[in-house]
């Protein structure tokens, strides 16, 4: 029976959900700032690109911390 705690199980699912994911997030950041939608003179809108990526990092830490701790028992 394999060890179902390998790397491939374990790890690659979430590189692949943060890296895919993350290109798409910081894709459409990107092209939200080139239409002209966002604009980083303003303090509100800065606060609002700081919220979005302080939540995406934020999410990937405590999914890591998840993974660490159920593959820790």
């Amino acid at each position: 029976m394999p060890d179902p705690l390998t790397f491939e199980r374990v790890w690659m699912p979430y590189i692949y959900l943060y890296g895919v994911g993350g290109l798409c997030f910081f894709s459409g950041l990107v092209l939200a700032y080139k239409s002209g939608a966002m604009n980083l003179k303003r303090a509100d809108h800065r606060r609002w690109v700081g919220v979005l990526l302080f939540g995406y990092f934020w999410y990937a830490g405590i999914h890591a911390a998840g993974i660490l701790a159920a593959i820790n028992l």
